[in-house]
């Protein structure tokens, strides 16, 4: 394999993952439109935050209609929009 062929496998595996994020939020504003629950990662996007800190929140009661769906965890689109609406958050 030549330098040339990594540099191409670098940039496709670059290209990849971006692709992947992007799916990931467009997954999650389809969510957020239709008012449905988001998953832990989709929630911690939405808020513009880390997982760990949704979980803290979740563990806290911040989310009151947050459900369980076998081993997930989905909090509602509205106990996320109340959070950054009474915390003034701004996604960028």
């Amino acid at each position: 394999m030549t330098a040339e062929d990594r540099e191409a496998i670098n940039r496709l595996s670059e290209a990849l993952e971006a692709n992947a994020a992007l799916i990931g939020q467009a997954s999650t504003a389809i969510r957020v439109v239709s008012g449905q629950a988001l998953s832990v990662t989709e929630a911690a996007n939405y808020l513009g935050c880390d997982r760990k800190t949704v979980d803290r929140l979740r563990t806290s009661d911040t989310f009151p209609g947050c459900f369980k769906v076998g081993a997930h965890w989905k909090i509602p689109v509205e106990d996320l929009q109340a959070y950054r609406h009474k915390n003034q958050l701004v996604r960028s």
